[in-house]
């Protein structure tokens, strides 16, 4: 496939091209050309292929010279040959140090393009034979869309095992993206995707241990981008694999090097432990650092580690580069330093040296991947509350602005009420004042009475105003009040309520300071967030500076009766009996002054709490009295039944154990065991 971005160049071009980076490839390694090829290729497939083939025939030249006649292969000296079962082969696409990789067409029952992988001539040692057949079984397990298939499976007319593959026409994951010009959302979805196929190959307990653009191919079907890893041929099968999986890993003895010390892998994107004093401890994790390194390729266009210095490198150097030396950041790599801080992070912590720090499975690089994309906060990232805040008023910025316009709307619409009270007071001074002096002169009385009129008149009209500006206050105060209640994402993401506590804290010191009404409308708020995320020390906090800024005695409404069963509650979460069983009394006495005294169903979590706090600190009798009556309430809600009333038939069968009254006690277990609480919205309180 010719690049559709720049017209083709003409052929003696090309050719001179070709044999450019063919003569530089054939002084490489075999473990690091493909690497090389793919990266001075770049974009240009047509190319790419062309000096596959240079450099096939070079090694098929050098092999006829060197090694016995029998190694040479017959699939490509004997034209007649040219076949396999219903596969025709066409050419060479790949060698590795033990097999070759043809592409060939498929004629029956269907006609498609396959790729073909055979052991070479010459090459079926014990452990050869072994590592073909645990790529060939590994990918037989994977049913994954980004992971080329398996096909089929055989052996030769000369005694060859071979196995059929998916032909993935489509460029390494870099070059890929270059040529499309993808911008940085574009590559890191499918970066994502590489990730995902990643991790299933994990769950069917293989390890690729040879991830690198060159392994990850990207084609376009039907306009999507489309990556497939491909290349298992050094994989590694870890416990729990299968057994005949893992007996095929076991005969080809895992060795990190070959016989001539040569690094089994390519050290560009080779994590530590593969070249350490102990290579087979190697587990998924050296896959997410090979994801991180390619991760780091994607930002940069460049790996972590120079390739040339690698491949020129001695192994001793080259484990003391992967080992000890750091990488720089990609922001510092990448032009313009386009590369955010938080993909910084995301990168390091996938390469980290030390695995334990690094992320535990490809999934969970994945998912910071998509915080990243969806603007919130990475979990590679420090998690100081200015990082957080910044993410949560990027991801809700129109709501973040409603709530200053309300902060300021409200703090100017009560400093007008209150200058309108003031008017209005002086207006009626004078009037008053100008009445007593009238008496003398009628005229002057009548005139002043006018005024008066008048006066009281401008007065109802700012009382008016005065109300209606009240009525807004309250409304903003609601506001308020749910904006910090209503969870935002979820219970665990705290920047929500950081922000807000960060806002109150500064409110407290100027811009709300004159106003208790709303600083308390905003603890109270606060405190049944916490008390929602099971924070039971910042519960308490919130709601004794709420009940700090009430007039003393504490007058009866929902609020105030609403803060003292929630410190109650609070209290009783940390194992504080003594002083959560008066506020559990003072709440149950003012929530029935304010019904007046009726009793139904909604006093039952109050009576249910009272009675466990009595029992803990000794007073079973009553304690029991009030579970009951919490029990009674619960059955009389409509329909009847539920969660709650089986928690407090439970708890009352542990206060009768308690008080030794055993019999009762196992009855009200045997009830709660056999309990089949009905469909119902559990009580709740104002």
């Amino acid at each position: 496939m010719s690049d559709p971005i720049r017209p083709d160049p003409p052929a003696d071009t090309r050719r001179a091209r070709s044999h450019d980076v063919f003569s530089e490839a054939v002084e490489i390694p075999l473990a690091d050309r493909n690497d090389f090829v793919a990266h001075a290729c770049r974009d240009d497939h047509d190319l790419w292929a062309e000096v596959q083939q240079l450099l096939s025939a070079h090694d098929r030249a050098g092999k006829f010279l060197s090694d016995p006649l029998v190694s040479i292969d017959p699939l490509l000296i004997d034209q007649s040959r040219r076949r396999i079962g219903p596969y025709q082969l066409q050419r060479v696409i790949g060698e590795g140090g033990y097999g070759t990789v043809y592409l060939a067409e498929q004629d029956k029952p269907l006609r498609r393009s396959v790729a073909i992988k055979v052991i070479r001539a010459g090459r079926d040692t014990r452990q050869t034979l072994a590592r073909f057949d645990l790529e060939r079984l590994a990918l037989g397990r994977m049913d994954h869309p980004n992971i080329a298939r398996v096909f089929d499976a055989g052996t030769t007319a000369d005694g060859r095992p071979y196995f059929v593959m998916e032909w993935v026409d489509g460029q390494p994951i870099t070059a890929f993206c270059r040529a499309k010009k993808l911008d940085l959302p574009g590559r890191l979805t499918i970066f994502r995707d590489v990730c995902s196929a990643v991790q299933d190959a994990h769950q069917k307990g293989i390890i690729h241990r040879d991830l690198k653009p060159s392994n990850i191919l990207v084609c376009e079907r039907d306009g999507l981008f489309i990556p497939k890893v491909i290349d298992f041929g050094i994989a590694k099968a870890v416990s729990g694999a299968g057994d005949t999986l893992v007996d095929a890993h076991r005969a080809g003895d895992d060795p990190a090097v070959t016989q001539d010390q040569q690094l089994l892998g390519t050290p560009q994107y080779m994590s530590p432990e593969q070249v350490g004093d102990d290579p087979r401890d190697i587990d998924t994790r050296a896959d997410v650092y090979a994801l991180g390194a390619v991760l780091y390729e994607l930002l940069t266009d460049v790996p972590p580690f120079d390739a040339g210095t690698l491949r020129s490198a001695a192994a001793g150097e080259v484990r003391r580069i992967l080992t000890q030396v750091e990488p720089p950041r990609p922001s510092v790599r990448t032009p313009a330093n386009r590369t955010p801080r938080e993909l910084d992070w995301v990168v390091l912590k996938a390469i980290e040296k030390d695995r334990v720090r690094r992320y535990a499975t490809a999934e969970a690089l994945s998912a910071d991947v998509l915080r990243f994309l969806t603007d919130k906060p990475v979990e590679a990232g420090p998690p100081t509350a200015r990082y957080q805040i910044s993410k949560f008023i990027r991801r809700h910025r129109r709501m973040v602005a409603m709530a200053v316009v309300v902060f300021l709307s409200l703090a100017g619409g009560m400093t007008a009420a209150s200058i309108g009270f003031v008017r209005a007071a002086k207006a009626r001074d004078r009037a008053t004042a100008a009445e007593a002096r009238a008496s003398d002169a009628l005229v002057v009385v009548r005139h002043e009475r006018d005024r008066a009129l008048a006066a009281e008149q401008r007065e109802a009209v700012q009382r008016r105003a005065a109300e209606a500006n009240a009525a807004r206050v309250f409304s903003a105060q609601q506001f308020i009040y749910d904006l910090v209640v209503t969870p935002i994402d979820k219970p665990e993401d705290a920047a929500p309520l950081q922000m807000l506590d960060y806002l109150a804290k500064i409110a407290s010191k100027g811009l709300l300071s004159a106003h208790p009404e709303v600083l308390s409308t905003l603890h109270l708020g606060l405190a049944t967030a916490y008390q929602r995320m099971s924070k039971s020390e910042q519960t308490i906090q919130q709601l004794r500076r709420y009940l700090a800024l009430q007039p003393d005695p504490l007058p009866d409404s929902i609020n105030n009766e609403a803060a003292l069963d929630k410190l109650g509650v609070a209290l009783f979460a940390l194992g504080n009996d003594v002083d959560s069983r008066p506020l559990f009394q003072k709440s149950l006495e003012m929530y029935r002054r304010l019904k007046h005294g009726r009793d139904d169903v909604d006093d039952a979590p109050i009576l249910e709490m009272l009675g466990l706090s009595m029992s803990n600190t000794g007073d079973r009798g009553r304690g029991e009295a009030m579970l009951r009556k919490a029990v009674d309430l619960y059955h009389t809600s409509d329909p009847p039944g539920g969660k709650r009333e089986k928690g407090a038939l439970q708890e009352l069968a542990q206060v009768l154990d308690a008080e030794a009254k055993h019999e009762e006690a196992a009855r009200l277990w045997e009830q709660t065991r056999d309990f089949r609480p009905r469909k119902q919205t559990p009580a709740t309180r104002p």
